[in-house]
């Protein structure tokens, strides 16, 4: 029987398993994909539990300060002697304490002293901070540039100018935007779907070939081991190919819009990059592992394991620097990382689809490599059951 004959045999006895895992996988990848979606993309202000200690009784740009930090802070009344205890227990996270004469000296151009403190390793306190500065800065060039007969019209001139926000209109089509959010959601996640069913489906086919009665016929047949890595390559490529044009289709479906862009192009190019190399990643464990229940197992942790280290899962941005290190051979780094640049891309001219077209051919090059060590073991293993003539 011809190779590709008993490749297509192999598929159709295992079409009915074939099909529960894509249906499966398909199913996850709908729920992972809109559940990020739906995710809120805009930033909402956290009122952040603070204590303000005000010693300057009476002073009009001290309270002024206290209302206008009320948008971001939620206050807690503690006693100054508290302070320490109340911030080792996160009772609160944030304390502020205005010394007297905090207005005199400010109006009298020396230094008015704002004490801060804050639980240790804080990024909310940043916040607080950039809102302090702010109001105080405000303040100087408002009374540097603009005489007042008292503080009380300071401040009012003040907090009408601290109060006005600026709108920010994104112009373009908000159709295409919406599409193009969700679609770097969906081929980042569908990253993982591949690796996880490429392993399990094409490492069992290919585990089934690995068997010792196909190995027998394989090396008295009149087909050289070059062939035979060849013609399975197209096989597991033709697999590979209708896979993902389902799953793009099924992106497509999904979106909103449905909108078909450059973005979704350019996706589609980088996710057919990354199959290449799953795809080489699949035919090794497959004859290396030729074992179903282990190929499930390294399927999973394979799966998971690139899906976290290469910013699937966890973003990237939010990985450590030595994470970030190791997440560099990972495959699934680069092919996220393409993904992040096709997103931010507005203009598709040569210079700005460098980057993405250049992290593509890295793929290309890792999915080589691996071809050659698949191919070179293959060899390797039938000429070593050649010698030892287990026929």
């Amino acid at each position: 029987m011809g190779v590709i004959k008993a490749y297509i045999k192999i598929c159709k006895n295992k079409s009915s398993v074939i099909l529960i895992y894509m249906l499966i996988f398909a199913g996850v990848l709908f729920m992972l994909s809109q559940e990020s979606a739906n995710e809120s993309k805009t930033f909402t202000d956290t009122k952040i539990r603070t204590a303000f200690i005000n010693k300057d009784n009476g002073s009009l740009l001290s309270q002024g300060l206290y209302e206008y930090l009320d948008k971001y802070c939620e206050f807690v009344e503690i006693s100054e002697e508290r302070i320490d205890d109340a911030l080792f227990i996160r009772e609160v996270e944030y304390v502020i304490e205005i010394d007297e004469g905090f207005e005199e000296n400010f109006l009298s151009g020396g230094e008015a002293l704002v004490k801060k403190q804050s639980i240790p390793d804080s990024f909310t306190s940043m916040a607080i901070n950039g809102a302090i500065n702010n109001y105080l800065n405000t303040a100087a060039v408002l009374k540097t540039y603009i005489t007042f007969d008292n503080t009380t019209e300071l401040v009012d001139v003040l907090k009408t100018n601290m109060a006005l926000e600026s709108n920010i209109f994104l112009f373009g089509s908000m159709h295409s935007q919406n599409d193009n959010g969700y679609y770097e959601t969906y081929f980042n996640y569908l990253s993982y779907v591949m690796v996880a069913s490429f392993i399990l489906i094409i490492g069992t086919i290919m585990a089934t070939f690995q068997k010792l009665p196909i190995k027998r016929r394989n090396l008295v047949a009149p087909i050289s081991i070059r062939n035979l890595n060849l013609k399975l390559l197209f096989c597991n490529g033709l697999f590979t190919t209708m896979f993902l044009i389902i799953f793009v289709i099924l992106g497509v479906i999904t979106s909103k819009n449905h909108v078909i862009n450059q973005h979704l192009i350019f996706y589609g190019i980088n996710a057919f990059a990354f199959s290449i190399v799953v795809l080489a990643l699949s035919y090794l464990f497959g004859m290396v592992l030729n074992n179903t229940k282990l190929l499930t197992l390294v399927s999973t942790v394979v799966s998971l394991g690139f899906a976290f280290m290469g910013g699937v899962f966890v973003p990237l941005e939010m990985l450590n620097s030595s994470t970030l290190k190791i997440a560099r051979f990972v495959p699934s780094y680069w092919y996220v990382l393409t993904n992040n640049a096709i997103g931010k891309l507005s203009n598709f001219n040569w210079q700005n689809i460098s980057e993405v077209l250049g992290y593509i051919t890295l793929q290309l090059i890792i999915a080589l490599v691996l071809f050659v060590v698949s191919f070179v073991y293959s060899r390797s293993l039938l000429s070593t059951l050649s010698r030892r003539q287990i026929f």
